[in-house]
């Protein structure tokens, strides 16, 4: 594979997995027989799905690290979620 030319390859990539999270998450929404789990404020949900992202991320890191190959995706995760969580943060202050 040729190198990321300016970054258009993550870039086209970061939108289908926010386009994928958000068709996922508004059919679980409609399927959802017990919307008691789940938190009415949007702020409050998406605090809940991120910690329950980087938990799954950190089992991760933690059974691939014999094999540092495997550690990008996840490690790439972790740093996603707290960047968002660093910016929501900046732009609440």
């Amino acid at each position: 594979m040729a190198p990321d030319e300016q970054g258009k390859l993550g870039a086209v990539l970061a939108e289908w997995r926010d386009r994928a999270a958000a068709a996922f998450l508004d059919t679980y929404h409609e399927i959802m027989t017990n919307q008691r789990p789940w938190p009415a404020d949007p702020h409050a949900a998406e605090q809940m799905l991120n910690f329950f992202l980087l938990e799954k991320a950190l089992y991760e890191i933690e059974y691939g690290w014999p094999q540092a190959e495997w550690l990008r995706v996840p490690l790439t995760g972790v740093l996603r979620i707290l960047s968002q969580q660093t910016q929501h943060t900046n732009e609440a202050s």
